[in-house]
């Protein structure tokens, strides 16, 4: 019986690591464009160099100052071209380069896969580690042994208002 159920936690625990591996591998790559800033990039690419560039402010015609003014605003748009190339070109090279490791990672991973089985046989379980946490809090809080329920009452009232609270909800109407 132990056998059967230590084959189905296996197989379990393989297709749950395999799919969460594979979907941070996944995300890695929608990651990227964004870490880089792939698409602001590719539409400012002619922009001047931190928008620096000199607009005609007098009236009349100076040659002087025109040749000044375009020969100004080309060197900043060159300059801007070159830095994000620069940086399109490192976005581009780290893409290959994750690429190019990504078979040496999956190997590595499929054959630790194994160990992280035996690790985890021997972490707890998510409810028992809430079950520890709470005996924790509740022993640090409780004064009296007749008001358990209450300290377990705030701890639960605590976490419902931290959690809304840090997403922008009101926990008053979950009460």
């Amino acid at each position: 019986m132990y056998i059967i159920n230590m084959t189905g936690k296996l197989v379990e625990f393989y297709q749950l690591s395999l799919s969460n591996f594979l979907e941070g591998i996944f995300n890695y790559f929608i990651f990227l464009p964004y870490f880089f800033s792939v698409t602001n990039l590719l539409k400012t690419l002619f922009s001047p160099w931190k928008n620096l560039y000199i607009v005609k402010t007098e009236t009349g015609f100076n040659l002087q100052k025109i040749i000044n003014r375009l020969s100004f605003n080309l060197v900043s748009r060159t300059i801007g071209f070159f830095m994000r190339l620069a940086i399109l070109t490192f976005y581009l090279l780290v893409q290959i380069l994750y690429v190019v490791v990504l078979p040496l990672v999956i190997t590595v991973y499929l054959i630790l896969i194994p160990l992280l089985f035996i690790f985890s046989l021997s972490q707890k379980k998510q409810s028992e580690k809430k079950a520890s946490s709470l005996e924790v809090f509740v022993a640090q809080h409780l004064i009296e042994e007749k008001n358990r329920q209450a300290v377990i009452n705030w701890l639960a009232i605590s976490i419902i208002k931290n959690f809304y609270k840090a997403n922008g909800g009101n926990w008053k109407i979950y009460l």
